[in-house]
């Protein structure tokens, strides 16, 4: 993760780079924790 906002220092709009990559890791959690409900609830419901 450190790598990610170190390798966004270089660009000359790190401002707006380090922003998206925030938002891009955001979105990849919501996405996986949603998946992992959608899993549960599946096997749950019992198929």
């Amino acid at each position: 993760m450190l790598k990610l906002f170190q390798m966004l220092t270089q660009p000359p709009l790190t401002v707006i780079a380090s922003f998206i990559g925030i938002i891009l890791v955001v979105v990849f959690f919501i996405n996986s924790s949603d998946s992992g409900g959608l899993v549960i609830d599946t096997i749950a419901a019992g198929g």
